[in-house]
């Protein structure tokens, strides 16, 4: 046989081996795809793997799920990055379905397919998008339709590419829940007005917590309880009661103390002070005073909380240099800013250990007084930063640029910077208020339209203690109302509501998306540098002598955070080429030492 042939045929063999080699990677890739799924998450919170929850509500659905994605296919390049991430969830959310969940995508650019998106109330939005370094809106549909079963629905009109998983698993929570758990709102808004087919009627502005109630509204089934001053009990299928104590009078406390005592949860939102865009402010007589105390808080009603580190910022009206009115940014002590690098947030609590921003707005402290039940467990769930203290400037309010810091310090009645308990939790068996006591009479005359109460007074069983159940206690209204609520608001009263409806299995998913806020080295400067349990001043002197000592000692801290910041940028640059060549310059090493042990004779 010729060298030639033997040539010919060896490349052969390759060529084929060749062939047959990427024939078994490309089999092994979709054998792997359709029946593995697995993959490797390397983020610290594994964000691109279903959460447990998750899981636990694929598991929990009664029978399989129809989910119809009117996804707009023929899209622009530049659009396909913000859409894949949540096609990735459905994907996942499908195969580890085990057959419960059957994803089918529609193409509304379909005459038949826009009609049903349009029943459904599914319909594009305008997406901006960068198209050859110049900004483009194009339209695109992102709906979803869930159905399990004949009866239970629920649409997505467009699923939100930030978290998508949480929509999702929250649509399908909904769906597999054959009767919804109901939350009531003893809050003392005006109510709804009622809906008509063509026309809505405005919503009165003292309903505060509107959009709180629409956040919910998916998930559960909301009632206003507003009669307890008729001698009404809190109705039986309300499991989680919202108490926003303005006025409260003995009455409706027992109502509240026997809900609590028949196993309800509480989420107790409470303002001592009650301010308006304009300025105004009023003191909020709350009446829930006897209640906390009996379950060992006291909440003062002459102090404000302030922090001098970690606050919000606002807008501030200012003259310009021509007289001119304009808008300044200025931080506002009375706004914490709680974050995670402050300490904002409980590590180990449901409710908070995901948590990574929230902002409160004029909120008291908690106090835990000595004498409390041993059969509750308190928790601190919300915390100031260590600059924080307490101050009587509860009138003069405003952002002023000037004097407000100033005002806060001289009327200051902390001894020293420290931390502030701003919201807590309670767990185990509550002691009744009115044990041994006769049911208090009623304070509102019941209308003549009114059923009266299944049991009437004389028969009312006073329950002396509950059993084991849930209160959470938040020292702030102003992140629930409508005009400061926002995402954070809404994952913070969302994992209340949650927890205390013994439903946790959203908790794991609503706070993933978040802005994930890095170590924040300016604070760490400043306390190494000395600053912090200062004594608070107690003149306008000594404020202006500790504002310069701070503006001082704030500008070293901020040259040294921004020399340890500088050092971590040029190592993350230059480490990965060390590194690299590191491993190249050893491999090079290596290779060298064994050719030169192969060239030695033997």
């Amino acid at each position: 046989m010729s060298a030639r042939h033997e040539a010919r045929r060896a490349l052969a063999n390759s060529a084929v081996s060749i062939v047959l080699l990427i024939a078994i990677a490309l089999l092994a890739n979709v054998i792997a795809t359709r029946h593995l799924f697995s993959r490797f998450d390397l983020t610290e919170d594994r964000e691109n793997t279903l959460a447990p929850g998750t899981l636990a509500t694929l598991q929990s659905l009664p029978d399989r799920a129809r989910v119809r994605v009117f996804v707009t296919k023929d899209l622009p390049p530049e659009a396909a990055p913000y859409l894949q991430p949540p096609l990735d969830v459905l994907d996942r959310i499908e195969r580890s379905s085990q057959g419960r969940v059957q994803v089918e995508y529609l193409d509304p650019a379909e005459s038949t397919v826009a009609e049903e998106a349009k029943k459904l109330g599914i319909t594009p939005i305008s997406m901006q998008i960068m198209r050859r370094d110049r900004a483009e809106r194009v339209p695109i549909s992102f709906g979803v339709d869930i159905r399990c079963g004949e009866k239970n629905t629920r649409t997505i009109p467009f699923l939100d590419t930030r978290n998508p998983e949480y929509e999702l698993a929250r649509a399908l929570k909904a769906v597999s829940d054959p009767a919804p758990r109901v939350v009531g709102f003893l809050t003392g808004e005006p109510p709804e007005p009622p809906k008509f087919e063509g026309f809505e009627m405005p919503m009165p502005p003292d309903r505060v917590f509107q959009r709180f109630r629409e956040s919910l509204r998916d998930r559960f089934q909301l009632v206003d309880v507003a009669d307890t001053k008729q001698g009404n009990p809190v109705p039986d299928e309300v499991q989680v009661l919202v108490v926003r104590p303005k006025g409260l009078d003995e009455r409706q406390l027992f109502e509240i103390d026997q809900f609590l005592m028949r196993g309800g949860r509480l989420l107790v939102m409470q303002d001592r002070h009650a301010y308006t865009p304009s300025g105004s402010h009023d003191a909020v007589a709350t009446g829930m005073d006897p209640l906390l105390e009996k379950w060992g808080l006291q909440i003062p009603d002459d102090v404000l909380v302030v922090d001098m580190a970690s606050r919000a910022k606002v807008q501030v009206p200012q003259k310009g240099p021509r007289g001119e009115r304009m808008m300044v940014i200025a931080d506002y002590a009375y706004f914490p800013a709680l974050t995670r690098q402050t300490g904002g947030f409980s590590d180990k609590h449901p409710v908070t250990k995901s948590l990574q921003q929230l902002v409160l707005g004029w909120a008291s402290p908690i106090d835990v007084l000595p004498a409390r039940p041993s059969s509750l467990e308190i928790e601190n769930l919300l915390s100031s930063s260590e600059f924080a203290f307490r101050t009587k400037e509860v009138d003069q309010i405003a952002p002023d640029m000037r004097g407000v810091d100033a005002r806060v310090m001289a009327k200051a009645t902390s001894k020293s910077y420290a931390r502030e308990r701003l919201a807590v939790s309670l767990v185990g068996k509550f002691p009744s208020l009115f044990a041994g006591k006769p049911v208090p009479p009623a304070t509102e005359s019941r209308p003549s339209n009114a059923p009266p109460p299944k049991v009437p007074d004389d028969g009312r069983a006073v329950r002396a203690e509950s059993a084991e159940t849930r209160v959470i206690v938040v020292a702030d209204t102003d992140l629930a109302q409508n005009m400061q609520w926002n995402e954070e608001s809404a994952i913070f009263l969302g994992n209340a509501i949650d927890w205390l409806a013994l439903d946790q299995d959203l908790i794991s998913i609503r706070s993933r998306g978040q802005t994930r806020w890095l170590r924040d080295l300016d604070v760490d400067a400043m306390k190494a540098k000395g600053l912090g349990g200062e004594k608070v001043p107690e003149t306008l002197e000594e404020a202006a002598a500790l504002k310069e000592k701070y503006d001082k000692v704030g500008l070293e801290a901020r040259d040294v955070a921004d020399a340890q910041r500088s050092r971590i940028r040029a190592a993350n640059l230059v480490g990965p080429a060390v590194a690299l060549l590191g491993i190249a310059g050893w491999r090079w090493w290596r290779r060298r030492r064994e050719r030169e042990r192969l060239a030695r004779p033997a």
